[in-house]
């Protein structure tokens, strides 16, 4: 009998541990999910979503270098 008793406290400390753990995920997942919101609201502001970031990027990364090409084209390179 005592083993079974034994047996119990430990199931019974296994599921408490669980319902802390559950609790803790719960929170950061709440924590993330207003994190989210904050960010896709950032976002819009700044005129993209989530669906159309990384064309956003592409399209920067674009620019970027066509303003290399031009900045180095426009000065010699002899200057340094």
């Amino acid at each position: 009998m005592a083993d079974q008793t034994q047996r119990l406290q430990v199931i019974k400390s296994r599921v408490e541990k669980a319902k802390a753990q559950r609790a803790s995920a719960e929170g950061q997942l709440k924590a993330l999910e207003q994190q989210k919101e904050q960010i896709v609201t950032e976002m819009t502001a700044l005129g993209v979503t989530p669906e159309t970031i990384a064309a956003r990027i592409s399209e920067l990364d674009v620019q970027i270098n066509e303003d290399l090409n031009l900045a180095e084209s426009i000065i010699p390179a002899d200057i340094v």
